[in-house]
């Protein structure tokens, strides 16, 4: 019962953290983070005899060990910066001393494998993943590519983009970021490390299995990429949403069966001399029952289980109070769009739209991480000729910790080349009629927290919005220019820009600052992506940015018209932008 309730008052502790696991395991790429608790328990279970066996003597070593790893949750969670992988460490870093007080060094030495193993469930920084994938992206397009024309596909490679040509179609499947092999690498890293120590004793039995996930995951996945490719050449479908998905789950199959194959390897034919056999797992011992009473009986003394938990639980009541008083808002809460974003005009001065706005698939929907999005290419008096500006607009809101979707990314992994430099914009954006909010302008007139308003006439009346923040900086484009492979005579130019809680940025670090100002109980950020390209000549960033500045210039209000005004959000006022008297055109 002691124990129990010790890992009651931990789990009320750790509160905040283990809801957002339980989102974070939602995903896709981090699903197997359910099966990390359950393999610990299982070791803990396999070994049972031999950690029962050991005295369980306090240690008071584990008190300073703890406290360091409460005052880190909170530092990491209330302080400067929060940050879910380092609140995972210092969960496990509580932990450790947790155990280390209560039950001595013998016991927690013993406990040491299933308490660290704990960190694989704990999701990395996003920044690091995405530093990954792209080479992941490529050696799978690139595997894939070699494979299925070793088997006799006709297939052609651009970028991350492949393109099988079969009785005369031509079929491209791009390897998303979801088809990078990263969700396998990880899940076969954890898986690794489980059988390691479950199975093996020898430390070099162990570090093999561990290394060997990685490959084995790279190579399954390059047949995945080729499967879905020969089963595109039978019915495209098969390559897109659910059939995509229930293909992919099947290969885990192999790639298990692989492994284990591996696990064999390692076990029966490697075999140091002097092992006890090959690499099996320790195996349990029985003790007597009055030494399985004593050793389970948590250390002594008896008031220090009862004096944990009561400090524990101290810590879990404390933390909602001193958020409250620090004004933290640990979980952002969606804001609703004003009006989808496919309300946007078809024509915005000489701009009209050109085409169908572009639906993306469900693999894509998940890359650009939302459904509330709008692509749709414009030209000066609809004439392509003149040049295509193409409007990319994604909308977020609610806990988001990562902003994906950026074209330094999704086009080079279209088989694009990039610029060797990125070069911030900026766009000359017209504001002879906005005016200083009224209620929000100080003494000397010049607008204050609310920004400026416009009037737009993009309907029978007059609707007045209000325009974004644009700081000391203004409204700048982070851009960068990009060609097919030796063909710089038909160079585009690509530039994106964020509106944040009401304020805007040209990076997506400035993202979190703004949309995730931890006082703000609402978060949300649109991304605002411009890519214009010539048909018969290349284009660079000075004419991106004269082009966007004009269209954004009319398209600004209306798009603003779409989004929260934030003021109101700040406000809990949730109506829709006020009307003025006066018709529209």
């Amino acid at each position: 019962m002691r124990i129990l309730a010790v890992g009651a008052s931990f789990c009320a502790l750790f509160y905040h953290f283990l809801l957002n696991q339980i989102e974070i395991s939602r995903d896709p790429d981090w699903s197997h983070a359910y099966l990390i608790p359950a393999i610990s328990a299982y070791y803990i279970y396999e070994n049972r005899g031999r950690i029962l066996a050991l005295p369980a003597r306090a240690n008071w070593l584990g008190l300073p060990l703890m406290l360091l790893g409460v005052g880190l949750y909170f530092f990491f969670t209330l302080g400067p910066t929060t940050n879910h992988t380092l609140q995972g460490a210092a969960m496990i870093c509580t932990l450790l001393g947790l155990v280390l007080l209560l039950m001595g060094a013998r016991l927690w030495w013993a406990l040491m494998f299933p308490m660290l193993y704990l960190a694989m469930g704990v999701r990395m920084p996003p920044r690091l993943l995405l530093m990954v994938t792209p080479t992941l992206q490529v050696w799978a397009s690139r595997g894939s590519y070699y494979l299925l024309n070793l088997l006799g596909y006709d297939t052609d490679i651009s970028g991350t983009v492949l393109t099988v040509y079969h009785n005369g179609k031509t079929l491209p499947l791009n390897v998303a970021e979801a088809c990078s092999g990263m969700r396998m690498i990880v899940a076969f890293i954890a898986l690794g490390i489980a059988m390691a120590f479950l199975t093996c004793k020898a430390w070099w039995q162990r570090l093999a299995l561990i290394f060997m996930g990685v490959p084995v995951a790279i190579f399954v996945n390059v047949l995945r990429v080729a499967s879905l490719g020969i089963a595109s050449t039978i019915n495209p479908d098969l390559a897109r949403g659910e059939a995509h998905i229930f293909i992919g789950t099947l290969w885990l199959i192999p790639a298990i069966l692989i492994y284990l194959g591996l696990v064999w390897i390692v076990q029966h034919v490697f075999i140091n001399v002097g092992d006890d056999g090959p690499g099996e797992p320790m195996a349990p011992q029985r003790p007597a029952a009055s030494t399985r009473l004593s050793a389970a009986a948590v250390a002594a003394p008896r008031w220090l289980a009862p004096a944990v938990c009561v400090g524990l639980l101290a810590g879990a009541v404390a933390f909602a109070p001193v958020q409250g008083a620090m004004g933290i808002y640990l979980r952002k809460e969606p804001v609703p769009l004003r009006a989808p974003l496919s309300t946007l005009p078809v024509q915005v001065g000489p701009w009209k739209a050109i085409g169908s706005d572009e639906i993306v698939s469900p693999e894509v929907i998940r890359e650009f991480g939302t459904e509330e999005y709008l692509t749709r290419n414009f030209a000066r008096d609809g004439d392509a000729s003149s040049g295509v500006l193409q409007l990319h607009v994604a909308y977020y809101t609610g806990s988001i910790d990562a902003v994906p979707h950026i074209p330094d990314r999704c086009f080079v992994g279209g088989g694009l080349v990039r610029s060797p430099t990125t070069t911030a914009v900026p766009l000359d954006i017209d504001q002879s009629l906005w005016w200083p909010d009224p209620d929000t302008t100080d003494e000397t007139g010049a607008a204050g927290e609310g920004g400026y308003l416009m009037a737009i006439t993009s309907g029978p009346a007059r609707q007045v919005v209000r325009m974004p923040r644009l700081g000391e900086a203004g409204l700048r484009l982070n851009s960068s220019e990009y060609w097919r492979h030796e063909d710089r005579e038909h160079t585009l130019a690509a530039g994106y820009f964020f509106i944040a809680n009401g304020g805007v940025t040209a990076s997506p670090e400035g993202v979190r600052l703004l949309a995730y100002d931890r006082s703000s109980k609402y978060a949300y950020y649109c991304k605002v992506q411009f890519t214009y390209q010539h048909p018969t000549s290349a284009v660079d960033r000075t004419d991106l940015g004269r082009e966007a500045s004009e269209f954004l210039g009319l398209m600004l209000p209306d798009l603003m018209a779409c989004l929260p005004d934030w003021r109101d959000v700040e406000q809990r006022r949730w109506e829709a932008p006020p009307a003025v008297e006066g018709t529209g055109n």
